[in-house]
């Protein structure tokens, strides 16, 4: 690696050490000596902001009362409803404030905005604001960027990551125009995409999905090619390749 270089590495969707986005999760992400962790962030049906990645933007579990289906979208169920879904590690599906309970002063949070919806930005800036959260120990990103320009016209005082889908096959040039930071599979990093960012001045942070999932062939070329940062669904194993890279 580059003399002085350093790659952050963030625990996607908590870093993955118990089931994903759990507050247990979130603790082990801490006690492990992680930087960042990444999470997601929906609107319940009475606009509370939860955490839940919400593939295909539904529930996805079976309700033990059996009163809500599990391809039930994730804004048209109220917290009550999600406080009754057991997760595989036993937890429960946390609400922000309760990943603030335990994340806020002891690790940097990047927070998805998944809900489409822009009435999130608002609440969730107020509660970032009553905890007194700079943009040392929290910044955004999102595939909706039109929900980026929102949160940037309430609260400009963040970084803001605009994330680019798998699918998308764009050149180069096309990236860095917006916010502080590009956001990208693993199957757009390249040389060229990389520098062509970082000399417009943004930061270039990757990411992995179902299509192109993480393997240790991908580590070596995420350094050659000098990305700044990892969303790692195995951050432990990655941070311990980079020690000698």
């Amino acid at each position: 690696m580059e003399e002085g270089k350093k790659i952050l590495v963030s625990g996607h969707r908590g870093g993955m050490l118990s089931y994903e986005n759990t507050l247990t999760d979130f603790q082990l992400a801490i006690d492990n000596g992680l930087e960042e962790v990444e999470f997601d962030i929906w609107l319940t049906k009475d606009k509370v902001p939860i955490i839940l990645h919400g593939s295909n933007n539904t529930i996805g579990f079976e309700d033990p009362l059996g009163e809500v289906s599990k391809d039930t979208m994730i804004t048209e169920i109220t917290l009550e409803q999600i406080k009754r879904y057991e997760l595989p590690n036993g937890d429960h599906i946390p609400t922000f404030e309760e990943l603030l309970d335990v994340c806020a002063g002891k690790i940097v949070m990047n927070i998805e905005i998944k809900d489409p919806n822009k009435e999130v930005c608002q609440i969730v800036l107020d509660i970032i604001k009553q905890r007194e959260l700079t943009r040392e120990a929290v910044n955004f990103s999102s595939f909706h960027h039109e929900i980026l320009t929102a949160l940037k016209e309430i609260d400009d005082n963040f970084d803001f990551g605009y994330l680019y889908r798998s699918e998308e096959e764009l050149d180069p040039e096309y990236y860095p125009h917006h916010g502080e930071s590009v956001n990208i599979a693993i199957n757009h990093v390249t040389k060229e995409v990389v520098d062509t960012c970082h000399e417009q001045g943004r930061k270039v942070k990757v990411y992995f999905c179902k299509a192109f999932p993480e393997k240790d062939e991908h580590y070596p070329h995420l350094v050659e090619c000098g990305v700044d940062h990892v969303f790692s669904d195995h951050p432990l194993k990655l941070l311990e390749y980079l020690k000698t890279a």
